[in-house]
């Protein structure tokens, strides 16, 4: 039997080694019995086992299995075919029907009259930013409180001389009215409306129109100078 040497390096390592740095361990032995969860379901485990192993196969009954192969309908085949039809066309599409074209690349300038009215709006935007404000003159705002004159001052009384009446008014002073039935007056005025409405212009007679515009005489002027001086 042939002995079995440990390699040099590693038997000085051994042979020196201080065993004073080991520390002691106790080593403890543990045989833990199952618990009671366990052992219930170690026993069903068990009993299902022996149940399918002593199962009678005399119990089952007899099945046939059916096979069902379904087809699509119309609407499915329809759009299957041209499916089909677009691929088989994009595959055998022939590149030589395709005509050669170029691409035209454009960048249009703008014309004297777009750049004319740039020209102006950037002259106008610089003016404002660049005006200066020394220039103007200052200005006194002057408020003004138009008094009504005499004329408005009696109209205004007049108006509210008739409020007052019309507020201070007694209803006992009215007198009782009896009501007129104007049914009479409501036809008549709508037979006049169709008779307006259905008139024949044709049988009017051109006429013609003179205009008058007479002075007045001696005597009305001296009237109103009298009025005017009084």
């Amino acid at each position: 039997m042939a002995d079995h040497k440990l390699p040099t390096d590693i038997a000085k390592n051994v042979e020196g080694f201080d065993q004073s740095k080991l520390k002691h361990a106790e080593t403890a032995e543990k045989n833990p019995l199952p618990s009671k969860e366990d052992i219930k379901g170690e026993k069903t485990h068990l009993s299902l086992i022996t149940g399918v192993k002593s199962f009678d196969r005399g119990v089952l009954s007899p099945t046939s299995t059916q096979e069902k192969n379904t087809l699509p309908d119309p609407s499915t085949v329809t759009l299957e075919k041209r499916e089909v039809e677009l691929r088989s066309s994009i595959e055998h599409f022939s590149k030589a029907e395709l005509r050669k074209s170029q691409t035209q690349e454009k960048n249009p300038l703008p014309d004297a009259q777009s750049l004319k009215a740039e020209k102006n709006h950037r002259n106008f935007v610089q003016s404002i930013s660049s005006f200066d404000k020394n220039v103007l003159n200052a200005t006194v705002t002057l408020v003004k409180d138009i008094l009504p004159d005499e004329q408005n001052l009696s109209e205004v009384k007049k108006v509210e001389g008739r409020l007052q009446e019309i507020s201070d008014f007694n209803k006992d002073n009215l007198k009782h009215a009896g009501t007129r039935d104007t049914t009479a007056t409501v036809i008549t005025q709508e037979k006049t409306l169709q008779g307006i409405e259905h008139f024949d212009k044709n049988q009017l007679k051109h006429a013609e129109t003179e205009e008058k515009n007479p002075l007045p005489d001696k005597a009305t002027i001296d009237q109103e100078k009298r009025l005017s001086k009084s």
